[in-house]
């Protein structure tokens, strides 16, 4: 999970076969996959932008079908979100 503190926008890293999954989170903007997320070195933050969950080499991304819940109604805040396939 990266952050940028400036913007005030959380990122997750998706597995690149998500289909509609999370259409229907009005929270969440899915970007196409090659779309380019700009991210800090691991260690430290750059311009605001922070690793909240440092990547760990494992190659694990971040299950669909738990973000879904956990940001639609109901289930978490409602702040600007995206996630990159």
């Amino acid at each position: 999970m990266l952050a940028d503190c400036h913007q005030g926008i959380t990122w997750w890293l998706l597995p690149p076969t998500l289909g509609d999954e999370l259409d229907d989170v009005p929270t969440l903007t899915v970007r196409p996959r090659g779309w380019i997320l700009r991210c800090p070195p691991v260690l430290y933050p750059v311009r605001g932008r922070v690793w909240i969950e440092r990547p760990d080499g494992s190659g694990r991304l971040t299950d669909p079908v738990l973000l879904g819940a956990a940001l639609s109604p109901g289930g978490g805040p409602r702040l600007p979100s995206e996630a990159c396939r």
